[in-house]
């Protein structure tokens, strides 16, 4: 026997074994609520084909999505996408979606955000992964509601007015722009306003804030790759570390600068400082009123990176927001009817208006309608929890998810024809108050419930309500996308596809725009 047959030996007794391992795991799916399946490549092969009549760069959800629709799948299924994934079961059920959050309080799936390292420090994955973590935390824990937001929104307004002049520069201009990179800075200005409670200069020429924030947070797209991620993760982290210092430096800053001990300008931090000059917090014991321990600094620095890099994914709510009121003027011009009866017609007055009564936030109706239906139509992608029991059952059936992964796919429970009419259209006056169907208990759900929810969700309709009531009054938008654009189905935004190559789901090509100002 020769050398290479004595090789061939082993590497023919691998193959046998993967080849029945493989077979072992199809056969697990035989009578599970799947799409079509392939006895030996599982559902690689269905996913392939539909990926091949979509732009490349979509958003991987929305291709499951157009599966389920083609199969007219219900609405509990399987894929099988072994050896990259665990089996994955997806859920678009209110009821099923509540008992997994809610009821057995899962946790996220791990891994899902450790992706976002190192421009998220390792600090913040450790904090979250306590089921408590939101009792203890010396930020979430203290003054975490809408009530002390709506404080801040007379800061975040004035912020603001640099946006404001700079589009309107544009609009003298005819130049076009990228509205989710414009709705990025929007966010983070607005979010280290509510954080810090000082102004970061996100519009000022080559602000250092946003040039930090993109160097931080650029290479999150080219690290998913695996093989590239070797190369790029040596000088992220470089970059990473620029931006926590940064944070750190703006910390230490509002603490020194916290004279008052609490009682000046609203922010996050304020009421952090509040409680920690007073007693301390548990987890992070007072030094004195006049010195941050060095773990409560290390904890409101991976912090404060989280919400800022986390509050950006707001952008692309916004974003999709312009472009279906473009797509829908007769609920754009109920929208400023709305603005104008609550705060008036012009900047001045808004401002005015919210400088005195900021609460006045809470009387725009359609808006919040709005946004809620625009978190429908584009929400974040799935939700991917492990599970802590071994079985679920839905309609008298029961189904082993021992070592799933549970995918509460909004996508498809917020498109439902049974719980949403008319599921594609842009319809937010569905969300209205008397509204003559009224939402089912769990079917709307961007933000999540239960571990892992999203702690930040009051705070990012408040500033996504603020950008719109400034913005509308003043301009008038509409998408220019060139002709050869690629285009993805119209359902899920047609040019302005929804992709994944952001720091979550944004709009292809950053959704360029051209801006006008409205006649006077």
């Amino acid at each position: 026997m020769t050398l290479g047959q004595i090789l061939a030996i082993p590497v023919a007794l691998l193959v046998v074994y993967i080849c029945i391992r493989i077979g072992s795991i199809r056969r697990q799916f035989r009578d599970l609520p799947k799409p079509p399946h392939h006895a030996f490549l599982g559902h690689f092969p269905i996913l392939l084909r539909e990926l091949r009549t979509v732009p490349r760069d979509i958003f991987l959800p929305l291709v499951v999505d157009l599966v389920r629709r083609k199969f007219d799948l219900p609405v509990v299924f399987f894929l099988d996408l072994y050896p990259l994934f665990n089996p994955i079961v997806f859920i678009s059920d209110p009821g099923l979606a509540r008992k997994v959050t809610q009821e057995d309080r899962s946790l996220r799936y791990p891994g899902v955000f450790e992706t976002l390292y190192p421009a998220i420090p390792t600090r913040w994955f450790r904090t979250v992964a306590d089921r408590a973590w939101t009792k203890w935390h010396p930020v979430v824990g203290v003054s975490f509601t809408a009530a002390h937001f709506i404080r801040m929104v007379p800061q975040m307004a004035e912020d603001l007015q640099a946006m404001l002049d700079q589009l309107n520069d544009w609009s003298d201009r005819d130049q076009i722009f990228y509205m989710e990179r414009v709705a990025t800075d929007a966010i983070l200005a607005m979010t280290g306003r509510a954080y810090f409670g000082t102004e970061l200069d996100c519009f000022a020429p080559k602000s250092q804030w946003t040039s930090a924030f993109r160097a931080a947070t650029t290479p999150v797209v080219a690290a998913r790759n695996p093989l590239r991620k070797p190369f790029v993760l040596p000088s992220w982290k470089r970059h990473a570390r620029t931006f926590h210092a940064m944070i750190r430096e703006k910390v230490q800053h509002a603490f020194d600068k916290d004279e008052d001990h609490g009682a000046g300008v609203p922010s996050l931090l304020e009421s952090s400082f509040a409680v920690y000059r007073k007693n301390g917090f548990p987890e992070f014991p007072r030094v004195s009123e006049e010195v941050l321990s060095t773990e409560y600094l290390e904890e409101l620095t991976s912090t404060g990176a989280a919400f800022l890099i986390g509050a950006t994914s707001g952008a692309s709510v916004i974003s999709y927001a312009f472009l279906l009121l473009h797509q829908h003027p007769d609920i754009l011009d109920d929208l400023r009817r709305e603005h104008g009866q609550v705060c008036g017609l012009n900047r001045q007055s808004i401002l005015l208006a919210l400088q005195s009564r900021p609460r006045l936030l809470n009387d725009l109706k359609l808006t919040h309608a709005v946004l809620k239906e625009t978190l429908r139509l584009f929400p974040m992608g799935p939700v991917l929890r492990k599970c802590p029991s071994e079985t679920i059952e839905y309609e008298g059936r029961t189904y082993d998810i021992r070592n799933h992964i549970v995918a509460i796919s909004h996508n498809s429970l917020h498109r439902r024809p049974d719980l949403f009419p008319d599921p594609d259209a842009f319809n937010p006056y569905r969300f209205l108050p008397g509204a003559v169907i009224p939402i089912p208990a769990d079917a709307w759900r961007p933000f999540e419930k239960g571990n892992g929810y999203c702690v930040g969700q009051e705070l990012a309709m408040i500033k996504m309500k603020v950008m719109l009531l400034l913005t509308l009054t003043e301009f008038d938008f509409q998408p220019k996308y060139a002709r050869k654009a690629a285009r993805g189905p119209d359902i899920y935004g047609g040019y302005a596809y929804t992709t994944g190559s952001g720091i979550g789901p944004t709009p292809a090509g950053g959704l360029p725009m051209r801006v006008d100002k409205r006649a006077k």
